[in-house]
């Protein structure tokens, strides 16, 4: 293969990265790095070609990273704190220790839903509010 040839080459594969880039852009798919343990990686790169992945990580990470402004009674608990996010175990412990100062007739199904999910994963069913 000539020198001509190699540059065409490498000039096709960049473009064709470029178009990839720009359609996952547009679909709204950013890169996510993680420094994981080699094995896992394995395992996670397995994973990824899976069609459901997305769905079953969304589902895995609403219990586990809660963004706070997105639940209305637990976003005024957090009044004082300036995290976007919080783990799950530290959403349910938040809702736990300030459950006095929740108004529950305000709380949506939605978020309902949420704190049942916080205690069933990470209050082992048990609520001490």
């Amino acid at each position: 293969m000539g020198m001509l040839t190699l540059d065409k080459r490498r000039l096709q594969l960049r473009l064709a990265k470029r178009e990839q880039r720009l359609r996952q852009r547009k679909d709204g798919l950013v890169p996510c790095q993680v420094v994981v343990p080699k094995a896992l990686a394995a395992s996670l790169r397995e994973v990824a070609k899976r069609p459901d992945l997305t769905e079953q990580l969304r589902a895995w990470l609403t219990l586990e990273a809660i963004e706070v402004a997105a639940w209305p009674q637990l976003s005024l608990l957090c009044w004082g704190r300036h995290d976007q996010w919080i783990s799950g175990a530290d959403a349910l412990a938040t809702y736990e220790r300030n459950w006095r100062f929740v108004a529950q007739d305000m709380l949506t199904a939605a978020e309902e839903n949420l704190i049942r999910g916080l205690v069933e994963r990470h209050g082992k069913g048990a609520f001490n509010g």
